[in-house]
């Protein structure tokens, strides 16, 4: 998938998918547009369903997803973190993606060709480039 982030370091991707729930090494996150200047490293950060974080290193401009951002299905945020040493130089905001069940994962992903924007109903909750909203 393709994480890109813009000259105020907004973080967009092209999916709104960040796996399947138990998923292991089975996606590759590449970042464009991340260099912050001072920056040493660059970590991506995940807030869990759990409510817990997990963090990665980003090496090259890429970050494979192991098992424990993709353990359980929900909502997860993304965020990358540009670092000197220990100290954190700029962050990007928290990117809502999802990791969705295993069994029966469709998730009905489209399109926009007007706007670009991509849809897709996980659960009965439909999620866009925009925000979520709950179906009723």
């Amino acid at each position: 998938m393709r994480m890109t982030l813009d000259h105020e370091y907004c973080l967009r991707s092209d999916t709104r998918v960040l796996g399947v729930a138990g998923e292991v090494n089975g996606r590759t996150m590449t970042f464009h547009g991340f260099e912050v200047t001072g920056a040493t490293s660059y970590k991506v950060l995940f807030g869990l369903p759990d409510k817990t974080s997990f963090e990665g290193t980003i090496t090259d401009g890429k970050y494979t997803i192991p098992a424990t951002p993709a353990l359980r299905a929900g909502r997860v945020l993304v965020q990358v973190v540009a670092a000197n040493g220990t100290s954190m130089i700029r962050k990007s905001q928290p990117y809502v993606m999802f990791v969705v069940d295993s069994i029966d994962y469709e998730p009905h992903e489209s399109t926009s060709p007007a706007t670009g924007e991509q849809t897709f109903d996980l659960d009965g909750t439909t999620a866009s480039t925009t925000g979520t909203a709950s179906n009723p």
